[in-house]
């Protein structure tokens, strides 16, 4: 059993639910039971009933009624609707926070941007994207736009289950590496527009390969990459 401490129970099992959805644990479809989480957890159901309920709000799980919860997936062209919502997020994100990228921010974003040329090198997937989700997180805070916040970490917390996904479309991701290089360049020049741009184009990239598959290639995918 895992034990839940008592800060306030609805949110420490909301966020080991979700923790356990992203990590990929808990895959697309897995049926979620009251009961037996609030056994798991040692808490009574209505701290879980809560919890399902704000993961329900996110889109993480899906609530039916008379038949409990399952974990949410997305079609293709929910999938592709994230990603043109995204996009929009980063070129706002990096327009509002390259004017206000203080000397030390620029240190750290460097030095993110560096551990993933390192991570590329090893092929360590994991370490790559801690980085990568790191480095957009940080033009996203730079923003200081409360809207903003909101909704990236909605929508980060929906396509993060399909992280492998972007992968296995782009291949090397020492492709992606190179792109957020010329992202941090221009945002360390102070070229906003430019900045701006490359962050569209990059998320972009993965867009474009997902149109090209048909509903099936997609389902074939999304299975294998959520397995990885």
């Amino acid at each position: 059993m895992v034990a839940v401490e008592n800060r306030t129970l609805s949110q420490q099992v909301y966020e080991h639910v979700r923790a356990e959805i992203l990590s990929g644990r808990y895959q697309p479809s897995t049926e979620l039971n009251e009961v037996a989480a609030a056994e798991e957890l040692g808490v009574s159901r209505g701290p879980v009933r809560e919890a399902f309920g704000r993961l329900g709000a996110e889109g993480l799980i899906e609530l039916r009624p008379h038949r409990g919860a399952r974990v949410s997936e997305l079609t293709k062209d929910e999938f592709l609707d994230a990603y043109e919502m995204r996009e929009g997020l980063e070129g706002f994100a990096l327009r509002a926070a390259v004017p206000k990228l203080t000397p030390p921010l620029v240190q750290e974003m460097t030095a993110v941007c560096a551990a993933m040329e390192e991570a590329a090198t090893r092929n360590d997937i994991d370490v790559f994207f801690e980085a990568n989700g790191r480095f957009h997180r940080m033009f996203v805070d730079a923003a200081d736009n409360t809207h903003l916040t909101r909704f990236y970490e909605s929508l980060t917390a929906q396509m993060g289950r399909y992280r492998h996904v972007s992968v296995k479309l782009r291949g090397e991701i020492s492709l992606s590496v190179a792109e957020h290089r010329r992202i941090l360049d221009a945002a360390i020049a102070g070229d906003v527009n430019k900045a701006a741009d490359l962050a569209e184009a990059h998320v972009r990239v993965p867009q474009h390969a997902i149109k090209m598959l048909s509903d099936t290639q997609w389902v074939e995918l999304r299975t294998i990459a959520t397995d990885s």
